[in-house]
C-alpha cells in the first residue's frame, strides 16, 4: 500500500493479498557455506525461494509491505514490516 496511507485500515483492506510458497523454489542450501542466510534455521539443507512482481498497474512512489511467516518450530507468526520505493 501507498506508504501514506500506512495506517489507513481501509488502504489495507484494498491492498492485502495473501501468497503462500508452498514448496516454491526448494533449493539445497547449508548454514556453514552457500546460503548462510536463508538455510542458518534448517537441518535439512534445504530453504525456498519465490518472487513476488509488482503489478504494471501500480504506479511508481514508496510502499510498505508487511509479510507474516509461519513455519518451523516458531508458536507464534513472525512479521515483518519495510518501506520501498518501486518504480
Amino acid at each position: 500500500m501507498p506508504l501514506a496511507r500506512a495506517f489507513d485500515a481501509e488502504a489495507h483492506e484494498q491492498g492485502t493479498f495473501q501468497y503462500g510458497c508452498f514448496s516454491t523454489g526448494l533449493y539445497s542450501c547449508n548454514a556453514d557455506g552457500v546460503d548462510p542466510v536463508h538455510c542458518i534455521d534448517d537441518h535439512e539443507g534445504h530453504a525456498y525461494h519465490a518472487t513476488i512482481n509488482n503489478p504494471k498497474a501500480v504506479p511508481d512512489g514508496d510502499y510498505m509491505l508487511t509479510y507474516a511467516w509461519f513455519g518451523g518450530e516458531v508458536v507464534d507468526p513472525i512479521f515483518r514490516t519495510f518501506a520501498l520505493a518501486m518504480q
